[in-house]
């Protein structure tokens, strides 16, 4: 049986994810995010403070972790699906003209 907190989540779920895909331009990223966004709630459940808005909590971990997979990108670079990298590497590369 869920739990109160997990209900609170489960019903507040819809407004982050227009958030979430909205921060990442798509619904496959933003689905992502919503669902690292939930586990880390899920988590913290015991942060919540009574008297608080909940939506705002759940909001505030959704833009943090888009902000934290942004720094992330600029220090390691974007993550590449190995299936493109091999049909990229399967297609023959351009032949630059020699210079004279």
């Amino acid at each position: 049986m869920p739990s109160q907190f997990q209900c609170y989540l489960f019903a507040a779920v819809p407004k982050p994810r227009c958030f979430a895909i909205s921060l990442t331009g798509n619904a496959t990223d933003g689905d992502d995010l919503v669902q690292s966004a939930c586990g880390k709630a899920l988590r913290n459940h015991d942060q919540v403070q009574i008297g608080t808005r909940f939506d705002s909590w759940v909001y505030r971990i959704v833009q943090t972790l888009w902000l934290d997979d942004i720094r992330k990108r600029k220090v390691c670079g974007p993550i590449l699906d190995p299936d493109d990298i091999r049909s990229v590497t399967k297609a023959k590369a351009p032949v630059c003209p020699k210079i004279a």
